[in-house]
């Protein structure tokens, strides 16, 4: 039995039995006693008359005499090809295996990292329909279990949050994952109304909730991040086991859509809770207990109740044993007990009673023996806490701009020549710019067939994101138009980390002041280029200010006027309209210069890109500050406090996010390996 790759050039709406005819022609065979798996695929459009695939394909046959794979290492082996008991786990195509093929999936190993970063996107194991086991990914990412006594708290359920979380409860931990918003399901629907009554949800919206702000985006699963092989396939293969499509495990540019990330991080609760994790939403992390170097456990309340401080009356329910409470009183520390839903707390000198199911301040002591803060970007009072409790953050590079829209037709027929391309869902770009020279300009995020969404995280801010589902087949395209940005050196002093969050802050509540809402500040490109609002729909949009312009038909029922120009609306995907601004003006002015650069860069990059439309406040690239941290990923300071994900400052997008979450989780179990 032999194996071999290769490389094929295949048009854009392929069929299977034109890559068997491809792989018959290309091996000279005419068997039909061959299996294959897609390794890697990517589109070649550099020539707009010749669009077509480039797949690397890995073919398994009694036809190819020869190995002639990885430096002559059989793909289901550690590099003896004539292992008789391996040459069961055949690669496997489009039918049903029988039960020798799933055979010993222990015995698997991975490709190696060099492998993955040149372009091989799978491991050399074969992922098989109807296969639900995930003994491969032990083969890819040793997660060594025993029954362990330690208990670890894991805060925030985003990609590095999760996975940190679903890691170490494989590994046998005691492992409590909280997450500040609500699970999926009334995330969306608070989103929904949110975006039909502007009615905005302090724990459900698209900052805060199940699976991070991740959860509501294209769901990209790229990132440039290098040496993280094996956690980015151990994350790919649970995607899958949990809904995701196989194309994930070999595209060259895999993403998930929003409508599927709804479902997967739902089913991927369901895998950590099967296991024996427990997940709380809706639970805050308000405070830490701390002695020493130690970190010996967490207050926690509902994401709606006030943070307690010594001057307020606080209930504590302890999570080993939930009719348990301690309270504060101005400081005064009690104890007490729970009988139905009336608590007594009493000591020598003071006693109240309390109704739980009322009091709004009844809070959680969750003890731990190690803690895992991954709080996303958007968490500023989460920062905050830390900062007061001596955690150690750095300012960092980040960038700010806006969102640019454009009809994803006309992107289409920049991109390909034509309005659309039979097997390809619809067509992406990334521009880079030098801008002005001062700041680089660069797309990020670009949603094909998406919609732009706002994204504030608080009350009284005002922040654009882009979001796409599966199919990208919506009317529009957007991207993130971002300057990379050091505030020390635009603001020409040194910034530490606080400032950092509180510049942000003004930034994000002075867009919200100047729509007086979440209606997005817009104009169009050539209008920001010009420093002027010109066109026709800024002006339109102009007359009718400080009225919002309305986006959509039902926005345009939602605002109805005796002004007959209010429901000439204009075209954009954003749901909650828009207000004609010289968005220059609300942008810090040299972040402004090298964006008007860029843009005109990217008109003459990609044609027609000039006739878009750029709105909102886009802040959310990567955050503003960064935890100082070990090469363990530890705090620096303490002995069992970790941050990891993009709360971090360490990480950035689902994949790197998801690694470095793995990769403390990996620490912590090294630790308590290394005691034994």
């Amino acid at each position: 039995m032999g194996y071999t790759e290769i490389s094929l050039k295949l048009p854009t709406d392929y069929n299977d039995e034109q890559i068997r005819s491809a792989i018959r022609q290309s091996l000279q065979i005419q068997s039909e006693k061959f299996t294959f798996q897609l390794l890697n695929k990517s589109l070649d459009a550099r020539k707009k008359s010749d669009i077509h695939w480039l797949i690397r394909i890995g073919v398994v046959s009694d036809k190819i005499a020869d190995v002639t794979c990885l430096g002559g290492k059989h793909p289901w082996t550690d590099g003896n090809p004539t292992t008789p008991d391996h040459e069961k786990q055949m690669w496997f195509h489009g039918k049903e295996a029988d039960n020798e093929t799933y055979k010993d999936m222990d015995a698997l190993t991975s490709v190696s990292d060099s492998t993955i970063e040149s372009g091989i996107s799978y491991s050399k194991i074969s992922y098989l329909k109807k296969t639900t086991d995930m003994s491969h990914q032990r083969a890819m990412l040793e997660i060594p279990y025993r029954k362990r006594e330690q208990k670890v708290l894991v805060v925030g359920s985003g990609p590095a949050g999760f996975f940190a979380a679903y890691v170490l409860q494989k590994a046998g931990f005691n492992t409590t994952l909280i997450e500040r918003g609500a699970e999926v399901k009334k995330r969306a629907a608070c989103i929904k109304e949110f975006e039909s009554t502007g009615h905005f949800n302090p724990v459900a919206n698209y900052a805060f909730g199940e699976g991070g702000a991740g959860t509501f985006s294209d769901g990209k699963l790229t990132s440039r991040s290098k040496h993280i092989s094996k956690e980015k396939q151990f994350v790919l293969s649970s995607y899958v086991q949990a809904g995701a499509p196989e194309e994930i495990l070999y595209v060259a540019h895999p993403h998930l859509g929003s409508d599927n990330l709804k479902q997967i991080v739902k089913k991927l609760r369901k895998m950590f809770i099967d296991i024996g994790g427990t997940t709380l939403f809706e639970t805050m992390l308000e405070d830490l207990i701390i002695k020493g170097r130690k970190v010996q456990g967490a207050l926690t309340g509902s994401s709606n109740s006030s943070r307690c401080g010594n001057s307020s009356r606080c209930v504590y329910r302890t999570s080993d044993n939930l009719s348990e409470f301690r309270a504060s009183d101005n400081g005064h520390a009690l104890m007490g007990t729970a009988k139905n839903e009336s608590l007594m707390i009493t000591d020598s000198s003071k006693d109240f009673h309390i109704n739980i199911s009322e009091n709004p301040h009844v809070h959680m002591e969750i003890e731990a023996d190690e803690i895992i803060i991954a709080p996303g970007h958007s968490a500023y009072e989460t920062f905050r806490m830390l900062m007061e409790k001596g955690v150690q953050f750095r300012s960092k590079s980040f960038a700010i701009g806006c969102r640019v829209e454009h009809p994803q037709e006309l992107i289409n027929i920049a991109q390909w020549g034509r309005k659309s391309l039979p097997g390809v869902k619809a067509a992406e770009y990334r521009l880079t710019s030098k801008g002005d020279g001062q700041l680089p300009v660069y797309t990020f995020c670009m949603c094909p067939g998406g919609v732009i969404v706002p994204a504030t995280a608080y009350e009284t801010s005002n922040i654009v994101n882009g979001m796409s589902r599966y199919q990208r087949n919506g009317n529009f395209a957007n991207a993130a138009c971002v300057a990379g940005v050091n505030l020390s050196r635009l603001l020409s002093k040194d910034v530490e980390a606080a400032e950092s969050l509180d510049w942000l802050e003004a930034l994000e509540n002075k867009f919200y002041s100047y729509s007086d809402g979440y209606a997005a500040p817009f104009c169009t490109i050539q209008d920001f280029i010009d420093s002027k609002l010109n066109s026709s729909r800024s002006k339109s949009a102009r007359a009718l200010s400080p009225e919002i312009v309305p986006t959509n038909e039902l926005s345009c029922r939602n605002n109805s006027s005796s002004n007959p120009l209010l429901c000439n609306f204009v075209e954009s995907s954003y749901p909650l309209g828009l207000i004609a601004a010289p968005l220059w003006e609300l942008l810090p002015a040299q972040v402004s210069l090298s964006l008007r650069q860029g843009l005109k860069d990217f008109g003459r990059k990609l044609r027609g890109f000039e006739t878009g439309m750029i709105m909102g406040l886009e802040s959310k690239t990567s955050s503003p500050v960064s935890v100082v941290r070990e090469r363990s990923y530890i705090c620096t300071g303490f002995d069992n406090l970790y941050m990891a994900g993009e709360g971090s400052g360490h990480s950035g997008g689902i994949i790197s996010s998801a690694a470095d979450g793995i990769r403390v989780a990996i620490s912590i179990i090294s630790k308590y390996n290394n005691t034994l």
